[in-house]
């Protein structure tokens, strides 16, 4: 069995990934109605994660 483990994001999906995650991430940080710390951490993880996807384009 072969597998491929090609790049697959275009510029466009990149940019938006990038651009979701540092929302994201703002909101996670900075968004006062946000009460629960599990939530803060949750957007936290899941920005971050996209904006290192976006970066590294996989």
């Amino acid at each position: 069995m072969h597998l491929s483990f090609q790049r697959n994001l275009g510029v466009v999906d990149r940019v938006i990934r990038i651009a979701g995650g540092i929302v994201l991430a703002y909101l996670a940080i900075f968004y006062p109605l946000i009460v629960s710390s599990t939530v803060r951490i949750i957007l936290g993880v899941f920005g971050i994660f996209m904006i290192v996807e976006g970066f590294l384009a996989y």
